[in-house]
């Protein structure tokens, strides 16, 4: 099954796709095991640390990534770090009055797998949300994507397809929603190339926890 419009919105595929390929290997790791964190954060306004709004834990295997490029970007710094569409994504985000993202990752050195959160801050929740359906149209443009039910995150919906990498084709997974003023992006990308979406769908559950 392609696209549907009509069912599902998938994450900012473009730019979750650069994080999950951004040398997270390169990375200080540090232990990182346990369930992820479900602290309720407060709205926003301008001065929000995000870097609260994100779980702090991942599933056990997985180990931190820290370092750049992970951590706070302004609008340059992700155009420069993680878009592969820079010209497209300054219009999308610039004119939708963007504030700022943080991204954190996590990698798992036996599976090889890797899971991110990218968050995005705008004025308020009309612009993320026109922000989210441009770049669902600019996706839907390159890619076919097969959608799939994200069962306890209300709003989200999740899309699932093929990246050719360094190391060869790899399954990418990606869930998408908007909380409040931020757009939210939940991806993992995995070697095993028949990894269900179930790991994927939990960390997005405790990502919508940490934002309450």
């Amino acid at each position: 099954m392609g696209w549907h419009r009509s069912t599902t919105r998938l994450a900012v595929a473009g730019a979750l796709a650069a994080l999950l390929l951004a040398g997270c290997s390169s990375g200080k790791s540090t232990s990182d095991g346990g369930n992820p964190s479900t602290t309720v954060a407060p709205a926003t306004d301008p001065s929000t640390d995000l870097r609260g709004l994100i779980v702090t834990t991942a599933p056990r295997g997985y180990v931190a990534v820290d370092g750049e490029p992970f951590g706070a970007f302004s609008l340059d710094r992700f155009l420069a770090d993680f878009s592969i569409t820079p010209d497209a994504d300054r219009s999308i985000l610039a004119e939708n009055g963007f504030r700022g993202g943080y991204a954190r990752a996590w990698a798992n050195d036996t599976t090889g797998g890797v899971l991110a959160v990218f968050v995005f801050e705008f004025p308020d929740g009309t612009a993320a949300t026109s922000a989210l359906d441009r770049f669902v149209d600019q996706f839907v443009a390159v890619s076919d994507a097969t959608p799939f039910d994200v069962a306890g995150v209300p709003n989200a919906a999740g899309g699932t397809y093929l990246q050719d990498t360094d190391q060869g084709e790899q399954r990418v997974h990606q869930v998408s929603f908007v909380r409040r003023n931020l757009l939210v992006q939940v991806g993992g990308q995995f070697a095993d190339r028949s990894m269900p979406t179930a790991e994927v769908v939990s960390f997005a559950v405790a990502e919508d926890k940490v934002l309450g």
